[in-house]
């Protein structure tokens, strides 16, 4: 630390930016509520509090200046020139900007009212003590989000998603670009081209969109989401409900982090796992938490965050998971390297946490070799302790052959423990293989896997390499799988379960339906790893299994799901007629038979809600069926 100190009055400030100058002075921008900031000119005398911008001497030990700009005037970004001056942009009240003549919108706005507020842009002469040029830009009620000064000496700056370029006195523009962009912010690389980054209008995703440096052509646009799917619907690698933060290097390197939407993000040659690893003693990772992202929850939700690294061409390098929020990430003009705040929670007890520096260095890419990113149920994709037998699922990157391999039964009829030149072992036990790809390896948990709740490394090998990520333990977890509509259900006369629309057909009243999971845990007699379930005498599984139902979810609430009979109002207990392995199937596959209630409301996606007790003990496992009712 080289200096630290404090600038203020006696009540509080509020910082916009901070930018450092070649030789080491310091600038910052914001506001005050402070009727006693240290102001050294106020461009608005009459309003003492409001935003500011301050100049640091290189040592930290004294204000060179500090001017008020206004009590309605908000400065958000700044960039300095050469011989000191600062330009200024952001947002200001209709009536309170002290303009210059010349400039592109020197008057107020006639008869606005009093709460509207315009962008605006300014330049502060380098004594701090002169307003040099000052003018409204853009539509009405947005801000000048970013700005920059290039180094033909125009000024570029961001506002409402337009790109525009303005001449140094402020008095022309020069062109506007729609980047088709809200929310956004810039960055260069070091030949000049621009990046603009935020959420993409047309898709309500993230993303960044890279510019020739007079911001006029498109070079390359890299969306930060899943291929659409069905209905021009796009899935979002970032949640847009927060900040996305990126740095790029003067190569074109492009530093992405922010919060994932999502609890299968998807990792390339990843440096860390899921949180699933990590969370909280009796909490849960990889769930929806407030504002729109992903995250851990305990004894207090905390979100996820991930960063991606993508090259100049867009494509990406490395994709991972991590336990670090990022902010006001810069790269160095001195060396480089991407330096970020940092804010990190550690899932101690009681939970702490850290904030400091880090530090990225370009020059360092993690290799492209096996990677795993992500454990999840196969049924549910939900990130849950893994339990003996349960089918299991590893998302990442080069796991696999690039082609894909299934499964073929061997001589003895089982599945096999290496499948495309792919294994994984769980706790050093090997596990038979189901399907194994470049992205995504699906496998069966050994029968043998502890279930006391210690942490056990499932490991992945491919191409020589292994690499392991830490997996907790539990008795079951039980899940159901999707189906066509709904679960994965079978009526009575085997025909698939759904909807009457032409593929299957809804299950009738008082018939039974034979739902498939995983996840049930221990059965009767322990199966031998990687075998089909063909033993004549249906194995069960030792949990007590019950069921009841709810008409349509509303029995769902708060503190978890209280399923009631539509008639009496009662709780309604359905009739589970078999639980245990599914015949013909990987041992790992669970069936379970459940008898529809004579009561049960027609309709598709009728939810059941699966009980198992563990024997021995009072803890409940749950899992939702829905199934396909009518006449």
């Amino acid at each position: 630390v080289l200096y630290a100190t404090v600038i203020g009055g006696s009540s509080t400030e509020y910082l916009t930016s901070i930018r450092a100058d070649a030789t080491g002075n310091l600038y910052i921008i914001g506001s005050t509520i402070s009727a006693n900031f240290p102001a050294t000119t106020q461009f608005v005398p009459t309003n003492p509090i409001g935003g500011f911008i301050a100049k640091l001497n290189p040592t930290g030990t004294a204000l060179v200046y500090a001017t008020q700009l206004g009590s309605r005037i908000i400065p958000l970004a700044l960039d300095i020139d050469s011989t000191g001056a600062v330009y200024l942009a952001g947002q200001a009240n209709a009536f309170d900007l002290p303009t210059t003549l010349g400039v592109l919108r020197p008057a107020p706005i006639a008869n606005a009212d009093p709460s509207l507020y315009v962008g605006f842009v300014a330049k502060v002469n380098p004594s701090g003590a002169k307003l040099d040029l000052a003018t409204y830009y853009g539509l009405d009620a947005k801000a000048v989000e970013a700005l920059s000064i290039r180094p033909n000496g125009n000024i570029m700056v961001l506002a409402n998603g337009n790109i525009a370029v303005l001449n140094a006195t402020l008095s022309q523009q020069i062109s506007s670009t729609s980047s088709g962009m809200t929310q956004a912010a810039l960055n260069f690389d070091g030949t000049g081209n621009l990046y603009v980054s935020g959420v993409l209008s047309a898709t309500g995703v993230l993303g960044v969109r890279k510019y020739s440096p007079d911001g006029q052509t498109l070079l390359l646009d890299v969306p930060l989401e899943y291929l659409p799917v069905a209905n021009n619907v796009h899935l979002p690698f970032f949640a847009a409900t927060s900040p996305l933060r990126v740095a790029v290097t003067s190569a074109g390197r492009m530093y992405i982090s922010g919060r994932p939407a999502a609890s299968n993000f998807p990792t390339r040659n990843a440096s860390q796992t899921c949180l699933a690893n990590i969370a909280p003693p009796n909490g849960s990772a990889g769930v929806a938490i407030a504002d729109g992202s992903f995250g851990s929850t305990g004894d207090a939700a905390v979100p996820d965050n991930a960063l991606m690294i993508v090259g100049p061409d867009g494509k990406t390098l490395h994709s991972t998971y991590l336990t670090t929020l990022l902010a006001q990430t810069t790269v160095s003009p001195t060396n480089g390297e991407v330096y970020a705040v940092g804010t990190q929670v550690l899932f101690t007890s009681p939970r702490t946490a850290w904030a400091g520096l880090v530090r990225f260095n370009p020059n360092t890419i993690p290799a492209d070799r096996v990677s795993p990113g992500c454990l999840v149920h196969s049924a549910t994709f939900n990130i849950v302790p893994a339990s003996p037998g349960t089918i299991m699922t590893v998302f990442g990157s080069h796991l696999g052959p690039a082609a894909g391999a299934v499964f073929t039964l061997d001589a003895s009829g089982k599945f096999p423990f290496t499948l495309g030149g792919a294994s994984v072992t769980v706790d050093g036990k090997p596990s038979a293989m189901w399907y194994a790809a470049d992205t995504q390896i699906n496998f069966i948990m050994p029968w043998s896997t502890r279930t006391d709740g210690a942490l056990v490394p499932v490991c992945v090998t491919f191409d020589s390499a292994t690499q392991c990520l830490q997996a907790s333990t539990t008795i079951l977890s039980p899940g159901a799988y999707p189906g066509v509509s709904g679960s994965a259900v079978l009526n009575q006369d085997y025909t698939l379960n759904t909807p009457a629309d032409g593929i299957g057909k809804p299950a009738k009243r008082n018939e039974s339906v034979q739902v498939f999971m995983t996840g049930g845990g221990p059965l009767e007699r322990t199966p031998v790893d990687g075998t089909l379930s063909n033993d004549p005498v249906v194995n069960r599984t030792k949990a007590t299994v019950t069921a009841i139902q709810s008409s349509s979810g509303t029995g769902c609430g708060f503190l978890g799901c209280f399923a009631k009979d539509v008639t009496s109002g009662d709780v309604s207990n359905v009739d589970v007629q078999f639980a245990g392995a599914a015949p013909g199937l990987v041992s790992g596959a669970l069936q379970v038979n459940l008898k529809i209630p004579f009561d049960m409301p027609y309709g598709p996606n009728q939810l059941f809600i699966v009980y198992f007790q563990p024997a021995g003990t009072t803890k409940l496992y749950t899992a939702n069926v829905y199934v396909s009712v009518g006449p």
